[in-house]
This record gives C-alpha cells, structure tokens and sequence, in this order.
C-alpha cells in the first residue's frame, strides 16, 4: 500500500513590476522621512496617508486573491491525507494499547523479582525498598545482576553508618533513630551532638543548683544554730535568772509576784510532763496561751517538738483546748 500521485504542473511564479513599485514607495519614504506638516498642511498630510494606505489596500487584497487560488487544490489535497491519517491512527492506537499493556506487564513482573530479591537480603533493621528503589531498573537495559550490585552496595554504607552510630559514647540509640527514618548519616550524628549538647548543659545547671541548695542550706542549719543557742531570749527572756527568781522570789520580794503576769519560757518536756503541766495549771487556775513569736521561732519550736508527734500530740490536743491551741498556733497540728 502505497501513495501515488498523479503529475500536476507546479504554478508559475508570479511576474509583476515588484522594481517600478518598489523604486516610487521608496521615494516617498525617502520624501517624507524628513517631511513636517504644518497646521495649514494638515489636510494635504491626511490626503498623503489615504494615498498611501490606498495602494497598501491593492497589493494586499491582489496577494490574497492569487493566494486562495494558488492554495484552492492544495487544501483539498490536504483534506484528503487528513481523511487517510485519522483512519490508519485507529488501529495504530489499539495496537500500541497492546503494546503498553504488554510492557507494563513485563515490569510489574520484574518489580515482583526485584522484591524477592531486596527480601531475601539482610539489613541492620527494617528498611523498605522504596527507600532504594530507582525505576530505572524496571527497563529491559537493566538487568538483575547490575540491581543485587547497587542493593549489596547500599546495604554495605548502611552497616557501617550504624556501627558509627553505636561507637557514640552518648545518645547512640536516639541517633541512630533519626538514622532509621532518614538514613541520612550526618542528620543523625548531629542529633547526636545536639542531645549531648543539651544533656551537659543540664548537667552543669543542676551542679549549679546542688552548689546553691547547700549553700542555702548550710546557711539555714547556721542561722537555725544560732537561733536555738538564743532560744530563751527568742520567746520572751532578757535572761535565764529572771525566770528563776520570779519562780523562786526572795522573802523580801515576794509581793512582787503576788499579783499575776504573763510569762513566757521554754520547757524541755516529755509527753508525760506536759499533761501533768496542763493539770497544773487546770488546778491552780493558771491560764496559757501561744506566745507572740516570730516565724522562725516558730519554726525552731517546731522543729523542737517534731519527734512528739507519734508520741501523743494529738492525744493530749484532744483532752486539752489551750494546747490544741498552742499546738495549731506553732504549726504541730
């Protein structure tokens, strides 16, 4: 099957006075190329470019007259092939649908084998083919010898990036995370780095933080040593002997301490001592109360009575409201 075509007399070429013409445009162009028109000129100048626009009108509308008649066969030729071309492309298209199918069959069946293949190899960890996979491999010019090379080869860099990443003497397993989802050595030693980064920064901070507890503390155990030397005066004493001699009064001074007054001292106490106090104190009418002391001395009183409080404290604030009252006061219940 062939395309013949029958002889056809090609057209002549077309004569006409292209040099007269092309001399007089010239000297017009030539003639106004310079040419101003004044305000009285204008009509001549509009009567110039209707001329001129006159003899652009005839030798296009004659180029387009010659061309339809030159073009008039051709075209009807070329509708014709047209006609031809859309039928072969029919069967054209049904066959190269085949072909496809046929081609894109052969590669998923080599895809299948390059799995088998990437499965029966063993890596470091879990690591999908799609992280090394180039679809060029899938074309007929690539064959499975040259595909088991470049996963041989990759499998290789992998096994020797994570023993890198487990000689790290710090953080090892969280870069060799990063390292499992990147497979990007450098991203994961830098995690590394940064981590340890982090950890020695942490570890200067609470140095940092110890150094300034005990400095606190030590200071605290200083002033809490100072304060129980001065415990007496801290509650209410100029000094020790102004307690005895109101509790032991000379005969001469024994009207001073007839009339009653508030006094405040301390007692070193058992549990049993202190109820017998109370009692004391219910029989003879004597009334007590909290003494006003400030907040460290509460503390240190505090800290006085801390081993009575499984030895009865709040037995004794059951039986007795003053001492409830001084035991809440001081900070025991």
């Amino acid at each position: 099957m062939e395309l013949r075509v029958n002889e056809v007399k090609m057209p002549e070429k077309i004569t006409f006075n292209y040099e007269e013409l092309r001399s007089e445009i010239q000297k017009i162009v030539e003639d106004h190329s310079n040419l101003v028109y004044t305000g009285e000129q204008i009509k001549d100048a509009k009567s110039d470019k209707a001329s001129l626009n006159k003899l652009k009108k005839a030798l296009n509308d004659e180029r387009i007259r010659l061309e339809k008649a030159y073009l008039e066969p051709f075209n009807e030729f070329k509708t014709q092939i047209n006609a031809l071309i859309k039928l072969i492309n029919d069967p054209i298209n049904l066959i190269d649908k085949q072909i496809k199918e046929f081609e894109e069959y052969e590669k998923q069946e080599k895809r299948k084998q390059i799995e088998e293949l990437w499965n029966s190899k063993s890596t470091p960890f879990e690591i999908s083919l799609e992280c090394i996979f180039d679809s060029r491999w899938l074309n007929k010019t690539t064959s499975m010898r040259s595909i088991e090379d470049v996963m041989n080869a990759f499998i290789t860099s992998v096994e020797k990036d994570v023993d890198t990443l487990s000689k790290l003497p710090e953080f090892g397993f969280e870069a060799l995370e990063v390292y499992k989802s990147t497979l990007d050595i450098n991203m994961a030693l830098s995690e590394g780095q940064r981590l340890a980064e982090i950890q020695r920064k942490k570890a200067e901070y609470e140095a940092e933080q110890e150094k300034l507890k005990a400095e606190k503390e030590a200071k605290k155990a200083a002033e809490f040593q100072k304060k129980e030397d001065d415990l007496p005066g801290q509650i209410g004493f100029t000094d020790a002997k102004s307690f005895e001699e109101c509790m032991n009064p000379p005969e001469t001074d024994m009207g001073k301490c007839v009339e009653r007054q508030w006094v405040a001292f301390a007692a070193n106490l058992t549990v049993m001592d202190a109820q017998n106090l109370a009692n004391y104190f219910a029989v003879r009418g004597i009334k007590y109360k909290p003494a006003t002391i400030s907040e460290d001395s509460k503390y240190l009183i505090s800290k006085v009575f801390q081993n009575y409080y499984n030895m009865g404290i709040s037995e004794i604030a059951k039986e007795d409201d003053g001492a409830r009252e001084l035991f809440g006061e001081i900070g025991l219940i």
